[in-house]
């Protein structure tokens, strides 16, 4: 296995694997175009491929693709972003395939494309049944941007408190922009009386490492962005937490809990609470049994080998 990347870092591999740089460098597209050329055309004229695999690499992949062709060495790209890159359309024509995690993670459709889950490794979200749920803890983990739809989490548990609930929300998440920042603070100086009152909490985001233990210290996760499907709904589902979300990608693969069309997230809040505990933990298992079927790292390395190989 030879990889070839932008830079070096510290890292292990095992003895069949050799890592070689490009040093690709930042604004510097002619430069970085020769560099790469250079480590990458010898191989590919006097090494025989299985194949390539290119991971959210579309620029380079663009500058190779009819080269790959022309040899007839399979090139696949991996791409889950929203964005339809100019670069990944060129791909899309030339590549054998693109592989991505869903069918709303790639801007592209058709038979080239190829949806092969989250790759989530279930040995850290292993699945783990509380004896009784109180639904009253409520958690939202992603970036705090406008599209990730906060306020609409917020206003939805106002909404159920007003109807006599005592459901607490914690956000965990930082702005990713200097405009997702500026629209954040304005968010948390308009419910700072929510802050005050004591259930709601704004947490600054957290380690990847740290992810499990606040879901473990949660009743249900709360989510209201309607693209892709995001990770970590995933990763709630898999450790067994109760997900209420309005993504249709979600909704599509694991169902909702109140059947509304269209649904809302105080719909689903408000089914979700109705719920009875049989029908309840049932269900969670379910859930949790699809997502380590269709999303676990183990589901993705078996699609990901039969593709290639």
């Amino acid at each position: 296995v030879v990889v070839i990347t932008g830079q070096l870092g510290t890292f292990q591999v095992s003895k069949n694997v050799r890592v070689i740089s490009s040093n690709w460098t930042k604004e510097q597209p002619i430069r970085n175009f020769f560099k790469f050329i250079r480590v990458i055309l010898p191989m590919l004229l006097t090494q025989k491929f299985t194949s390539i695999f290119s991971h959210m690499t579309e620029v380079q992949s663009a500058l190779i693709a009819p080269i790959t062709r022309l040899l007839r060495i399979r090139h696949y790209l991996w791409y889950a972003h929203a964005h339809r890159s100019k670069y990944l359309v060129w791909c899309h024509i030339w590549l054998t395939g693109i592989i991505t995690s869903t069918p709303g993670s790639c801007p592209i459709g058709g038979s080239k494309v190829h949806p092969i889950g989250q790759a989530i490794n279930n040995e850290d979200f292993a699945f783990t049944a509380k004896e009784k749920l109180k639904l009253t803890e409520f958690v939202h983990i992603g970036r705090f941007d406008p599209s990730k739809r906060v306020e609409n989490i917020i206003e939805a548990i106002m909404q159920i408190r007003s109807l006599g609930g005592d459901q607490r929300l914690k956000l965990i998440g930082s702005p990713s922009t200097n405009s997702a920042e500026i629209e954040a603070q304005k968010l948390k100086a308009k419910y700072s009386f929510a802050v005050s009152e004591g259930w709601l909490q704004f947490i600054d985001s957290i380690p990847r490492s740290s992810v499990t233990a606040y879901l473990l210290d949660s009743d249900v996760f709360i989510h209201s962005y309607i693209g892709s499907l995001d990770k970590t709904l995933v990763e709630a589902t898999m450790i067994g937490l109760p997900v209420v979300t309005i993504n249709p990608e979600y909704i599509s693969q694991f169902g909702s809990w109140s059947k509304a069309v269209p649904v809302t997230l105080v719909d689903e809040v408000k089914a979700l609470l109705a719920c009875a505990p049989k029908e309840l933990t049932f269900e969670l298992q379910r859930r949790g049994e699809y997502s380590v079927l269709s999303h676990s790292l183990l589901h993705w390395t078996d699609e990901l080998s039969r593709i290639l190989y």
